[in-house]
């Protein structure tokens, strides 16, 4: 029973991790979607302020508004690199991350190959403990066959032996009478000798 209740916790621990590292999978599964989508749109937008900055560029030198529009343009452009800058170290991050995942769920996976080969070799002994019991039951009911027979043989012995103590107690008493009943010849064969003397 303690080995079920072993194996029925690992096994409770092994889907637990299963379930953890799915979590884990598609957690890291969604950051990824999420900066793919978070790069193609400023990917979009870059592409745009660079366009916008050409033609900002061929119409800077009309009016002093177009040069502010040009700045504001160049200062925006600058931004947007920054913003993709963030995005591909994010995107460092999450590869990291997923193949720091990745590593966990192969660890995870030996450990529960591991649990599996336990829990196969529990099993074995629990079905080794069964046939033992089985065995042990059927010794131990041989053997109370056996203690029944002991017991009826003891007490027919003990029948006899009360038998035989009154057959001897009953000997014994006609033992006693043929002693007295010989003395008593004995006498009477003494006094018939006397007188014949």
């Amino acid at each position: 029973r303690a080995a079920s209740e072993e194996a029925e916790q690992w096994r409770q621990e092994l889907a637990d991790r299963e379930k953890a590292s799915d979590e884990l999978r598609q957690e890291a599964e969604e950051r990824q979607r999420r900066l793919e989508e978070d790069t193609s749109r400023l990917r979009e937008d870059l592409a745009k302020a660079k366009a916008a900055e050409v033609e900002a560029s061929k119409d800077a030198d009309s009016s002093a508004a177009a040069g502010e529009a040009y700045r504001s343009l160049g200062d925006e452009h600058e931004r947007l690199r920054r913003s993709l800058g963030e995005v591909k170290d994010s995107e460092a991050q999450a590869s990291a991350l997923a193949e720091q995942r990745h590593r966990e769920k192969e660890e995870l996976e030996e450990t529960c190959r591991g649990l599996r080969q336990d829990l196969d070799s529990v099993r074995g002994l629990e079905a080794k403990a069964v046939a033992e019991v089985a065995q042990l039951t059927e010794q131990g009911g041989r053997l109370k066959e056996e203690c029944d027979q002991r017991s009826e043989q003891l007490a027919t012995m003990a029948a006899a032996e009360a038998k035989l103590k009154e057959l001897t107690e009953e000997l014994e008493a006609r033992c006693e009478g043929l002693r007295e009943e010989s003395e008593h010849l004995r006498e009477r064969l003494g006094h018939a000798q006397g007188l014949e003397s």
